[in-house]
Parts: C-alpha cells; sequence; structure tokens
C-alpha cells in the first residue's frame, strides 16, 4: 500500500514540475544540442545562423575580445548574446616563407613570401634550388 502512495505521489509531482515548466518564463533545454544543431536556428531572420551552421560542421567560433582581438570560444556553445558582428568563423590560415636562392656564390634572400619550394622556384628569376627560411615564417589568412 505505501509503494502504491508513493508512486502516485512520485507522478503527481512530475505532471506538477512539468506544468510549471510549461508556465515558467525560464525554459530549460540541453544547450549543447541548441548549439549544434542547426535546423534549430538556421532560418533566415537569425543573423547567427551562418555561424551556428559553421559550427555544427566543427569550425572554431571567434568573439571581439579587448583590445580589438578575436578569442576563439573554445568553452561550449556560444550564448549569441553579442551584435553578430562581433562572431566569427575562425579564418583558415597558411604559413609563408622567405627562401633563400644561390646567386653569384653566395645565398640571397627572396624579397616575397612563398608557401611552397616549387612556389618559390617558379617565381624567383633564374632560382633552380631553393632553401627555405623557416625563421621566416608569417601565418595569413588562407
Amino acid at each position: 500500500m505505501r509503494e502504491k502512495t508513493l508512486l502516485e505521489v512520485s507522478m503527481m509531482l512530475g505532471d506538477a514540475i512539468d506544468k510549471l515548466n510549461a508556465l515558467s518564463l525560464y525554459k530549460p533545454h540541453d544547450v549543447w544540442k541548441d548549439c549544434y544543431n542547426a535546423d534549430n536556428h538556421g532560418t533566415i531572420s537569425d543573423p547567427y545562423a551562418h555561424l551556428k551552421e559553421a559550427q555544427a560542421r566543427g569550425e572554431v567560433i571567434q568573439i571581439l575580445g579587448a583590445g580589438n582581438k578575436w578569442i576563439d570560444y573554445s568553452w561550449g556553445c556560444p550564448d549569441w548574446t553579442l551584435e553578430a558582428e562581433e562572431y566569427r568563423i575562425k579564418p583558415k590560415t597558411k604559413t609563408l616563407y622567405k627562401w633563400a636562392y644561390p646567386s653569384f656564390g653566395t645565398w640571397e634572400e627572396s624579397s616575397m613570401f612563398y608557401e611552397t619550394e616549387k612556389e618559390a622556384i617558379n617565381n624567383i628569376h633564374m632560382a633552380k634550388k631553393v632553401k627555405r627560411l623557416d625563421y621566416t615564417a608569417i601565418e595569413v589568412e588562407a
């Protein structure tokens, strides 16, 4: 008898909680499901739709931080409370180097940056072989 009463009280309590949640302004939800399910947010009127879709594809989202520096948002799903312009998809980058090439018995440094040895040979006049100068590496948007 006591077990039956406890079960009935438990069911009534569950129903009461569901009704309170339905009336409440605060709606508990699964943040991660909303974060990674682009279908929930992919409407045309949503200024963050392209960002949410990119995050669902595994792209890194960045926010504009202090000093106008872009910071990787790596602590879960953004809450999308900032202006849309204060978020961006992290740009892809590539590494470029200066290259050394033989010239009249010495090695000259190229004035331009190139990504690959082949690209450097094709662009440095008369260069048949080149050496990558690792200390000159720069990261640029791809």
